[in-house]
């Protein structure tokens, strides 16, 4: 049990943790993370999962930091610095039931109050009600939000002195927040980030890779990570490995449903140079990513192609291997840098064959990578982009 003066900085997300496919989790535990890689004194809250959840007696546990467990630090790639706690409220009982029995209230109204804020110095979430519930506690808060607004925000709490700031990933998503009454002042826009693991090289894990998935070594691979979403370019990048049969293309991610859907349309249309790897842990992603002569991100236009602030960009430039890339918003402060990146034109199949075949020959496979991508990611860690956010806030220990 910790003395009752020990002020923590609470990282609180409503969800069960860990959650496989799910990005905004992957970026909170992050930052997180960096915070505690800081040197400040960083607890992650979230809820218990499974059987933990139902257990009575974690009831009666009070303010009890802990290690994460084995397999969240393994799924997160978490350092030894963060403290986590789980609320044992966590439970199927939230569909048709009382407002008063569901673990958000339970959260807001018992846990949080009573457990929680008083060993809190500063509160960081994603759950605009939850921020709402710490200042009316007069507890510091930052707000993060990286989707568009579906809300217009309080202004008893936007403009409260506890609301320190809100954080925004993009120029469109900081616009948003603001005409939905956040005041101008408090915004900022900040680029995502990219954990310190994914620079460490990893050649023999990237021969391993290439093996695996090039019997001919002849053969180009082209690697994709993310999710298996059709705004993301899923049916783009099939389309260009049906027109570029002599290179493999290996896709990471996805659920069950989704690999199963695009292996069978793979099938119908005789794409026989795409695999579907389906997930692969974040611990291994920076082996394959080393591994790739060209790692690609097509994208469509249209409303997503304005929010996106990718985690697999700022992941792909650590890895130093060229990048094929749609010209989506997010990327216009990157295209002026000497970078070893191919910029196509969204929507367009042709076009995004050009640059990956563009990305080959301009950028041929280096197992040290293109220092000037490694370069350019370093700027973009997670612990710059928390002691940036920090300074913002005036925050400090």
């Amino acid at each position: 049990m910790c003395p009752l003066n020990f002020q923590y900085v609470v990282f609180y997300m409503h969800s069960e943790l860990p959650m496989e496919g799910k990005a905004s989790a992957v970026q909170f535990v992050n930052c997180a993370n960096a915070c505690a890689n800081l040197g400040y004194p960083a607890v992650m809250i979230y809820l218990a999962k499974g059987m933990r959840a139902l257990n009575p007696l974690r009831w009666f546990i009070r303010f009890h930091v802990k290690a994460p467990s084995s397999g969240f630090s393994k799924f997160y790639v978490t350092g030894g610095a963060l403290k986590v706690i789980e609320l044992p409220i966590s439970w199927p009982f939230d569909s048709g039931v009382s407002d008063k029995l569901s673990s958000a209230f339970l959260a807001k109204k018992i846990f949080l109050p009573k457990y929680i804020f008083p060993h809190t110095r500063l509160f960081y979430s994603r759950d605009w009600n939850f921020i709402k519930e710490a200042i009316e506690h007069k507890i510091p808060s930052i707000f993060e939000w990286d989707f568009p607004v579906r809300q217009n925000f309080e202004a008893a709490t936007a403009n409260s002195d506890f609301l320190k700031l809100v954080v925004a990933n993009t120029a469109f998503i900081r616009e948003d927040l603001v005409w939905h009454g956040i005041p101008s002042s408090k915004v900022i826009q900040v680029n995502n980030g990219v954990n310190k693991y994914f620079f460490i090289r990893r050649p023999e894990e990237a021969e391993m890779w290439r093996k695996r998935f090039l019997k001919d070594k002849g053969k180009a691979l082209i690697v994709y990570a993310a999710n298996l979403e059709r705004f993301k370019g899923i049916d783009l990048l099939l389309e260009s490995a049906k027109k570029l049969k002599d290179l493999v293309f290996v896709v990471a991610g996805g659920n069950n449903a989704k690999i199963t859907n695009y292996s069978r349309i793979a099938k119908q249309e005789a794409i026989g140079n795409i695999v579907f790897a389906g997930y692969i842990p974040h611990s291994t992603l920076p082996g394959l990513f080393q591994a790739a002569d060209v790692l690609v991100f097509p994208h469509l236009s249209g409303p997503a192609s304005e929010f996106t602030s990718p985690l697999k960009f700022f992941e792909y430039l650590s890895s130093g291997t060229p990048i094929a890339i749609s010209d989506i918003s997010f990327l216009h402060e990157f295209k002026q840098r000497n970078l070893a990146i191919c910029v196509s034109a969204p929507d367009h199949c042709e076009e995004f064959v050009k640059a990956i075949l563009m990305a080959i020959s301009k950028y041929p496979r280096r197992t040290e990578g293109y220092q000037e991508n490694v370069n350019c990611a370093q700027e973009f860690t997670w612990e710059s982009r928390m002691r940036y956010i920090f300074g913002k806030a005036g925050f400090s220990l």
